[in-house]
């Protein structure tokens, strides 16, 4: 046996010598993070790339709201202007439900009488503006705002209007007949449907287990229609309060199949950061993506139409879209809105200093981004990074009354293009630099807002 053990002992040494080293693995993902360091003006911001969040799907979408603007119109200068300069990947538009069937068509939600859904004005319109939407790629969400007065039990009621149980299969119908129209005789299906905000009833209220029942149904009575859409989760008026909501329609596991990402809309842009982060949690916690399918800094400055040419306007924009990207782990954020003279940004010939925010986010942290671990903002300074599929960001807001010196830690390898954007001049290049051992010091003046980007200007 010996002269054959001494052979195979060789050989096998000699396989052993061949195979390939164990591969180094790869150095643990930080944890955490330092605090941002605030000494008076000077600020120390920490960046760490190798802790990943959200992988972005669209930041220059956008509502596409013909009511609140009184166009009749798929579209119009504005929104033209939107669409043409604006790489849109996701629109939100309106079913007027109140003017889809004013009367009920009979006594059966089982079947549709045609003849009573009224396919004119914005319904028509939107219709036609999802057609165009959906050949620009664009996905496509729906909701409803109102219903007929014969659906609701208070039909004197402008907003908090409630839909009887008992009518819940009306309901249903109304929904899905439109939705029928838009996919058979517009060749358009929407990716979701969604009523809007029901927590605060704008204008239809819809508690958490009423939308379990009225959700469980349609998603039923899509199934045997051939019906695709699925539900937006909350579509919220805050962000703050989306959580309970949607952790309260969750519960019911017959709604689940039906259900699609979860939404919320960032009208409390003032809400603290543990909101925001609450929100991150949970949908990680549940396998949930995050859509914000209404940005914008307060609910009634349509009442104000003066604000939204002006750079203030602007820089309030730029620090939303920062902390929704940073906090909550939004992978869409939805403008609101794109069309008419309600919250423009655009007068559908000139950009004003809001669209110049929107464009540069969406140049910055364009589709398949992924935004990375920032520490803490401060009272004045907002930052968000992102390492784009091409290139790496950090978006920086001081809406302070004064200059700051930031001093970035944690940086990635690069040729950096630092652009600055004051009231006085729109994205002023400022030059090149090569941070030295991964740190970079800069000045970011007051009431501006900085990039700093390995992308080519």
């Amino acid at each position: 046996m010996k002269p054959i053990l001494i052979p195979l002992l060789a050989i096998t040494i000699l396989l052993t010598a061949c195979q390939p080293a164990t591969p180094t693995p790869p150095p643990p993902t930080p944890s955490a993070i330092p605090e941002t360091i605030v000494a008076g003006n000077e600020i120390t911001l920490f960046v760490e790339p190798a802790i990943r969040h959200q992988t972005i799907k669209d930041v220059t979408g956008g509502n596409f709201i013909n009511v609140f603007t009184g166009n009749t119109d798929a579209l119009e200068p504005v929104s033209i202007y939107n669409l043409e300069h604006l790489d849109v990947r996701v629109a939100r538009v309106r079913m007027t439900l109140e003017e889809w069937e004013p009367v009920n068509d009979d006594d059966d939600p089982t079947t549709f009488n045609w003849e009573a859904f009224q396919d004119t004005k914005y319904n028509h319109a939107t219709f036609q503006l999802m057609q165009e939407l959906q050949a620009r790629d664009t996905e496509i969400i729906v909701s409803s705002w109102d219903v007929p007065d014969w659906l609701v039990a208070n039909p004197d009621k402008d907003r908090v209007r409630f839909i009887p149980y008992e009518l819940y299969p009306e309901a249903v119908e109304i929904v899905a007949s439109w939705l029928v129209t838009a996919r058979d005789q517009y060749g358009v299906e929407p990716a979701y449907v969604s009523f809007n905000e029901p927590d605060v009833g704008a204008y239809v209220s819809i508690a958490p287990f009423e939308a379990v029942m009225l959700i469980e149904q349609a998603g039923k009575r899509f199934d045997e229609l051939g019906l695709k859409t699925k539900w937006l989760i909350a579509d919220t008026s805050n962000i703050d309060g989306s959580v309970a909501y949607a952790r309260s329609v969750l519960r019911s596991e017959a709604v689940r199949p039906y259900l699609g990402v979860f939404a919320n809309h960032s009208w409390d842009s003032d809400s603290p950061d543990s909101d925001y982060l609450e929100v991150r949690e949970y949908a990680l916690e549940n396998d949930l993506e995050v859509w914000c399918t209404e940005t914008g800094s307060h609910a009634f400055s349509w009442q104000h139409p003066e604000k939204f040419p002006t750079y203030k306007y602007a820089l309030e924009l730029a620090r939303i879209y920062s902390r929704v990207l940073k906090l909550t782990g939004t992978t869409t954020i939805l403008y609101w809105e794109m069309m008419g003279t309600d919250y423009w940004i655009n007068d559908g010939t000139n950009p004003y200093p809001s669209f110049h925010v929107i464009r540069q986010f969406g140049e910055q942290i364009p589709p398949g981004s992924v935004i990375v671990e920032t520490s803490s903002n401060t009272e004045e300074l907002y930052a968000v990074a992102a390492q784009a599929p091409e290139h790496f960001s950090v978006l920086m807001v001081n809406t302070g009354s004064e200059s700051l010196l930031v001093n970035l830690q944690g940086l990635p390898e690069g040729k950096y293009h630092h652009i600055q954007t004051t009231e006085g001049e729109l994205e002023r290049n400022q030059g090149v630099f090569d941070p030295s051992k991964n740190e970079a010091s800069l000045a970011v003046p007051a009431l501006s807002y900085v990039v700093l980007t390995t992308r080519q200007p």
